[in-house]
């Protein structure tokens, strides 16, 4: 079954549409590289100021605590950025959509792990509008469809879609196939929300 809407321009992602129609259906999560280049940037650099700045006032007596602690936390703050970091950098998950179950499979610093659910066990598929961070324009809206998992992390986004380069209609076409297409329900359409407040995160098919 072709799909009910043509692949339009996306604001997020090259290509993050998918064809439920035609499966087993691949989809990957890329890996945040940007976001991960300046947490990585940032950690880094706090991480230095941290150690630096310890390696100078620590041989002093007495022990200037009101240095080290402020340093410290420099230290150890920008190791967790530099960590998360590399996660952000390194991780990858990849859907694949079969005939009753969808399978998320992760690749990332600490090995591989994933999940397989029917679709039995998703609540349906939902149509909203998020306003995306302020990198792509101050509250601008988009709409995405995601099939809604009740445990929020299992909850795949499947579209996300400037609305000033596809219909309203089209997108509310494409939500209804998709749960016609993998026999879940329609959710009623939900308001505007900041964008990270619940949802997967955009997909690109392959």
């Amino acid at each position: 079954m072709s799909s009910p809407v043509p692949r339009p321009q996306m604001l997020t992602r090259d290509t993050p549409f998918v064809d439920l129609g035609q499966r087993p259906a691949l989809l990957v999560v890329p890996a945040a590289r940007v976001t991960g280049a300046v947490l990585l940037i940032l950690g880094v650099g706090l991480l230095l100021l941290g150690a630096v700045g310890l390696a100078r006032v620590l041989p002093r007596t007495p022990r200037p605590w009101d240095l080290v602690l402020p340093l410290a936390a420099f230290a150890v703050f920008g190791a967790w950025m530099a960590v998360t970091a590399a996660r952000t950098l390194l991780v990858e998950r990849t859907f694949r959509f079969d005939a009753d179950t969808v399978t998320m499979s992760r690749r990332g610093l600490t090995g591989r792990a994933g999940w397989t659910e029917p679709y039995s066990g998703f609540e349906g598929i939902a149509l909203r509008r998020v306003l995306l961070p302020a990198r792509y324009g101050v509250g601008r809206p988009v709409q995405q469809v995601e099939l809604v998992h009740r445990d929020g992390r299992r909850t795949v986004r499947l579209l996300t879609a400037d609305p000033d380069t596809i219909a309203g209609e089209r997108v509310r076409a494409y939500a209804d196939a998709c749960a016609r297409q993998l026999g879940v329900a329609r959710l009623p359409e939900r308001g505007t929300r900041p964008s990270g407040e619940g949802g997967g995160d955009a997909v690109r098919s392959r």
